[in-house]
């Protein structure tokens, strides 16, 4: 962006993957080195927004002179923003008819796992004290036999996870015999969507509708 200072990049995004562009961080008393404390002291702030549920963004920026290339490297951390996106006050009675009608709900997301743990409780999709939550990261390590046989824990969740991997979950509960039904309203959802029996209409992807699985 062009600005009286000159050009400037700005960037916007999950914390560890900003955090890992960034060199410096801009505190109340002026811009510091990010070493080993001030990183600890992020991670806190970060944790402690997630845990109240809150979907954390942050925020970066470094001047760009002419004739550079645009790279998202060397940037200085403006701050870490919080924000709520409650659920709907429907929500949990949705959940409580599925349980009584058999369905097992599983969540899957891009959010940060104590975000989508946190969000979990409150919504009562989750009510152990130890869930499973399991991350893209440690999802792209399992074996096609470590998913199926952690697809069998009582309350799961799935973190942080990318669009393929949506995917991969919901072609792992087709192998286990599961009729899986799938809904979601973003653009990383629609290789899950369409890989699904059933998906949902009001989807922003082109849903596929349901169908009887061949026998």
């Amino acid at each position: 962006m062009q600005t009286p200072q000159g050009r400037v990049l700005y960037c916007k995004g999950a914390p560890e993957t900003v955090l890992a562009a960034c060199d410096l961080v801009q505190f109340d008393a002026g811009i510091a080195p990010i070493d080993a404390a001030a990183k600890t002291r992020l991670l806190a702030a970060q944790d402690v927004m997630t845990d109240a549920g809150l979907r954390v963004l942050a925020f970066a920026h470094c001047a760009v002179e002419d004739g550079m290339p645009v790279e998202e490297r060397g940037m200085i951390l403006t701050g870490l923003v919080g924000l709520e996106d409650p659920p709907r006050p429907e929500v949990t009675d949705a959940i409580s008819r599925c349980a009584t009608a058999g369905i097992r709900i599983i969540m899957i997301t891009g959010d940060h796992p104590h975000t989508a743990l946190a969000i979990a409780r409150q919504i009562a999709l989750v009510k152990t004290e130890q869930p499973a939550l399991i991350s893209g990261d440690q999802l792209r390590a399992m074996s096609p036999t470590q998913l199926q046989l952690a697809l069998d824990a009582k309350e799961i969740i799935f973190a942080r996870v990318a669009a393929e991997q949506k995917m991969l979950i919901v072609q792992a509960l087709k192998k286990k015999g599961e009729i899986v039904a799938v809904t979601g309203d973003g653009v990383n959802d629609a290789p899950a969507l369409k890989t699904a029996d059933i998906a949902s209409p009001w989807a922003s992807p082109a849903p596929t509708w349901p169908r009887k699985r061949p026998t």
